[in-house]
């Protein structure tokens, strides 16, 4: 900001009647961009603190990108856990050992998840929104579950062996029936069914649809699949 400045403030001759100046302005100029950068970053702050607020209730939740690029991202961090779950329990794996593994920055895990726990989230709730959407169209259900969760029983294992509820979550959100009773039915036989077949590998969908229909009443493995 500039000011002319007259001979007689500044006791010069009058061949320099004008001068550009803006010294008079300066300390203001500086409180005023002081103010405005302090109040943009309060506005960013109060953003994120109420986004922040409302993933913490439940009302903002991470999910599989729809963006190809992104979904590539996704997989591999979910892919680069996985390996660090090889050597390590979930509880001791960090942001940095994700970095290491998968060679990203911290900006770019971030980009797609909140925290560790997100990744199993956000991919399992993935595979099981896809999982209801083609028993749809299935004929044999029951089959069908079987054939489908054979490739994911590891992740679904790893799931509930860390005591987390996000298969809950999942029959809760697809339920018709939301009484807690039938909830934690359907979430006790459809993980102990899954995780159980994750200890002994050698049996195929077929031999452990088999294997199960003979424990288990018609009535038992129709609510599984219900």
């Amino acid at each position: 900001m500039y000011t002319i400045i007259t001979t007689e403030l500044l006791n010069v001759n009058s061949k320099n009647c004008f001068i550009f100046a803006h010294d008079k302005y300066s300390c203001n100029y500086k409180k005023i961009v002081t103010i405005f950068v302090d109040f943009i970053l309060f506005f960013i702050y109060n953003i994120v603190a109420s986004i922040d607020k409302k993933i913490n209730k439940g009302l903002i939740v991470m999910e599989f990108s729809r963006n190809k690029k992104a979904q590539d991202s996704q997989r591999a961090i979910y892919k680069g856990l996985r390996r660090i779950l090889e050597r390590k329990s979930l509880k001791d794996v960090t942001i940095v050992d994700i970095q290491k593994e998968c060679n990203i920055s911290r900006t770019t895990f971030y980009r797609n998840y909140r925290n560790i726990i997100d990744v199993l989230d956000v991919i399992f709730k993935w595979y099981y929104e896809e999982y209801e959407d083609l028993r749809k169209k299935e004929d044999d259900k029951v089959s069908f579950f079987f054939r489908y969760w054979i490739l994911h029983r590891d992740l679904l294992t790893i799931i509930e062996n860390n005591r987390l509820d996000i298969l809950k979550k999942c029959i809760i959100r697809f339920s018709e029936n939301k009484n807690p009773i039938y909830i934690e039915a359907k979430h006790a036989l459809f993980a102990a069914i899954v995780v159980y077949w994750s200890k002994d590998r050698n049996m195929t969908p077929e031999e452990y649809e088999k294997k199960v229909k003979e424990q288990l009443s018609i009535e038992a493995v129709d609510f599984l699949v219900k």
